[in-house]
């Protein structure tokens, strides 16, 4: 696996207790020396060997985890690293949520460019596949990367509808680049960096319990806000007890926090009764957000581009 020394210390550094992202956010600088990351790790973590030993031995079977691990043309990079992606934000993130390290496979650059997220419910209804497949050509048309999370439904549909119009498409992944999630859109995986496009997760570790699975998914979602312009959402039933709900409402808080744009594809006069839609209705009624259809992406792509204010839309709803 290609990766750099600031990466794998960062990623030993995490191997002890009470070291995470915030920690790491706060106290780690490029090119820091071993010895001096090593006292101040003993800050924290007074059992760490002061002369550095038990760090090397750590580093060393963490790289050599990644290399049995990983194919050769995967990759780690930290957000120390020169070529660590561009975020989105236009406030701040906190370094609790900060991703610190990420692992990928195919071409990084693209999670750098113009960029929109595209998610939504896992089954959703032949209309709501059609209009999103229109609102993503024309997004893939105007060269924009298109985003998402590489589960069933809505998002199977933005990487399927972007590769069919060859465009670039990043999928963040909630488990390891070897154990694609869900299993039968592994072909898919593998098609979409075939086409220039990205696998990107923030694990290298197997998942240890159902919890921190789903843990996982809601992590990833933020992602899928913080490496995109505007997160956008195709349909998606709000939190409820029927269990039905998706994880998109995570993206879409996440974007809310850090000052991303979200957007939402809505027509009241076929979407106004159906549960599917559940989620827009609330986005909408929350305010700052966009309501797209296919016969205005044309404005949320200029807006996107910086070519002019998309203005707030609101409905009676």
């Amino acid at each position: 696996m290609r990766t750099t020394q600031d990466t794998l210390n960062i990623l030993t550094a995490q191997s002890y207790k009470g070291i995470g992202p915030k920690w790491i956010v706060d106290n780690y600088k490029k090119g820091i020396s071993e010895h001096k990351l090593v006292a101040i790790i003993a800050q924290k973590d007074p059992t760490i060997d002061e002369y550095g030993q038990d760090f090397a031995t750590r580093r060393q079977m963490i790289s050599d985890f990644l290399d049995k691990n990983h194919q050769e043309n995967d990759f780690a990079v930290s957000f120390v690293d020169d070529d660590f992606p561009k975020m989105k934000n236009t406030l701040p993130i906190k370094p609790s949520k900060m991703p610190v390290v990420l692992f990928g496979r195919g071409d990084l650059s693209i999670l750098s460019k113009k960029s929109v997220a595209v998610i939504g419910v896992l089954n959703p209804e032949p209309e709501i596949v059609d209009t999103e497949s229109r609102v993503v050509k024309q997004l893939v048309e105007n060269g924009l990367v298109i985003v998402s999370g590489l589960a069933f439904g809505c998002d199977s549909v933005s990487h399927i509808t972007t590769l069919s119009n060859h465009g670039k498409t990043v999928a963040i992944l909630p488990d390891r680049l070897c154990n694609i999630q869900p299993a039968k859109n592994d072909g898919l995986a593998n098609q979409i960096v075939e086409q220039g496009g990205l696998l990107i997760t923030e694990y290298y570790r197997p998942v240890k319990s159902k919890f921190e699975l789903v843990n996982r998914y809601i992590d990833r979602d933020r992602l899928q806000a913080y490496f995109s312009n505007l997160v956008l959402l195709s349909a998606s039933y709000d939190e409820n007890k029927k269990g039905n709900d998706c994880g998109s409402r995570h993206a879409l808080a996440s974007a809310l926090e850090v000052g991303i744009m979200r957007g939402v594809i809505y027509n009241p006069k076929t979407d106004a009764q159906n549960e599917m839609f559940d989620l827009n209705r609330r986005i909408i009624k929350e305010g700052k957000c966009q309501i797209v259809q296919p016969e205005t992406t044309q404005k949320l792509i200029d807006y996107v581009y910086g070519q002019r204010v998309y203005s707030q839309t609101t409905l009676n709803i």
